[in-house]
């Protein structure tokens, strides 16, 4: 898989390529292939189990708890499984409180949305939005370009 490191140039509007990449701005743009949804899963499982083993590593002291959120309900959503607010919490590797607000942001921007069980109303469910499935598959998508793991 072939990598095409780009960047946007303010001064022309268009992206050149800059072979300084990655010490560029956040303007990076990497042109990404197509990933199969299977290897998009094993791609998203390995990144699972690198977040994990940097916390570990770290002592906890490193939390990402959106990230690890949204990757643990990509991987959840492609395996058909249904994710409480609970699962959601003890996926995201932080405390309860942090995980809690991450969840609030991720809904208040649109990336996930929170939902009734309909077989039990005290449990609520959260799901990957249109835009938060895209989001994830465009980082995996670009990992996966990188070279992964």
């Amino acid at each position: 898989m072939g990598v095409q490191v780009m960047e946007f140039s303010r001064s022309t509007g268009r992206a050149e390529r800059d072979d300084n990449w990655p010490f560029i701005g956040s303007s990076v743009k990497v042109v990404a292939p197509h990933v199969p949804g299977d290897s998009r899963q094993a791609v998203a499982e390995k990144i699972q189990k690198f977040c994990a083993l940097r916390q570990d590593a770290f002592d906890g002291i490193i939390h990402d708890a959106p990230f690890n959120l949204l990757v643990d309900m990509y991987l959840s959503e492609s395996k058909g499984r249904r994710v409480s607010v609970g699962d959601a919490c003890l996926a995201s590797r932080a405390p309860q409180t942090t995980a809690l607000r991450a969840i609030q942001m991720l809904v208040e921007d649109g990336t996930i949305e929170r939902t009734g069980d309909a077989s039990d109303n005290r449990r609520k469910l959260l799901l990957l939005t249109a835009k938060g499935r895209e989001q994830v598959v465009r980082f995996i998508d670009r990992f996966a370009a990188l070279g992964g793991f």
